[in-house]
């Protein structure tokens, strides 16, 4: 059945509990004691290659408030390729900045004057969202300005399980992307996205690599 392709693979909260999702109506449940299942679990990490999908995100906000989101940046990848991407501009609400945000990003008002808002751009973003893995660096951040901004505009929040790169290499984006030879165009949320889905990238080889539990977090 690994042979077949799996739709998705999610970790738990518990590090050693892994959950695969495949083309059928089936599930598969594997949990492992590190000392000793360790060996079973890289090899089911390499049987599982580049098959496993996930959406990197990032937002710019245009002030303090986590639902005043100004730009969206979205990367989808699938078998470990870029299939989509998403980058918008869009207007926050009364489109008001804070000049601490612009200093930041350089986006200001006249930039998302006639920009879409949130509401009107959402459904393009949702199908990368919803019953998936996002990511992003600092997901903290980024998740709950998704959740507020929905929030406030009184749509539903889908369900979908999150990663954050920030706590998996544990350093800022701009010093990661220098070290890994990542282009960064630092605070565009769309480049800050990509450096960040290729993060992920990095962090699910070293899942194949013998220091499969030497640290860090999916």
């Amino acid at each position: 059945m690994l042979g077949r392709v799996l739709h998705d693979a999610r970790w738990l909260q518990n590090p050693c509990y892994l959950q695969l999702n495949v083309d059928s109506e089936e599930s598969f449940h594997f949990k492992c004691e590190v000392s000793e299942h360790r060996l079973s679990l890289q090899l089911l990490m390499l049987t599982l290659d580049n098959s496993i999908n996930f959406t990197a995100i990032d937002f710019e906000t245009a002030h303090g408030a986590y639902h005043s989101i100004c730009q969206v940046g979205l990367v989808r990848i699938e078998q470990g390729k870029v299939v989509h991407t998403i980058n918008q501009l869009v207007q926050p609400p009364d489109n008001y900045y804070h000049w601490g945000n612009v200093r930041v990003h350089g986006i200001t008002k006249k930039h998302t004057a006639n920009a879409p808002t949130f509401d009107q751009i959402w459904h393009l973003m949702e199908p990368y969202v919803a019953n998936q893995l996002v990511v992003a660096h600092n997901a903290t951040f980024d998740v709950t300005c998704l959740k507020k901004t929905l929030a406030f505009y009184e749509m539903p929040i889908p369900p979908f399980n999150h990663a954050c790169t920030y706590k998996i290499f544990k350093s800022n984006l701009k010093a990661l992307a220098a070290q890994y030879n990542i282009p960064l165009n630092h605070h565009d949320a769309l480049s800050d996205a990509m450096a960040c889905a290729q993060l992920y990238l990095i962090h699910l080889e070293t899942l194949k690599s013998p220091h499969l539990f030497s640290g860090g977090q999916v």
